[in-house]
């Protein structure tokens, strides 16, 4: 999975989309953040079935009333294997 730790100021309405792949600057989305943000928040993603063959990561804010910026970035290793799975979810937050 993934974790992001926001830092956005003044919080409201934020979509994040999260791409990943074995090439730079992914593009295959294989998650998307959707719902109401401030700073401090953790938004949380796991994948079932695993994704796999990832080696880059790249979060894309394409809605917020302000600057955002992620104070932490972490990974859960163990949801990472071997094919890449090519889906996209959604998911509401907050």
């Amino acid at each position: 999975g993934i974790s992001l730790t926001v830092r956005q100021t003044p919080g409201g309405q934020t979509t994040h989309k999260v791409y990943a792949g074995a090439e730079p600057n992914p593009t295959t989305l294989v998650y998307t953040f959707t719902g109401n943000t401030k700073t401090d928040d953790i938004l949380r993603a796991t994948f079932s079935p695993v994704i796999s063959n990832v080696r880059y990561v790249r979060v894309v804010t394409t809605k917020s009333p302000s600057w955002v910026a992620w104070q932490n970035v972490s990974f859960d290793i163990a949801s990472l294997s071997d094919v890449l799975d090519e889906r996209s979810e959604e998911r509401r937050v907050g």
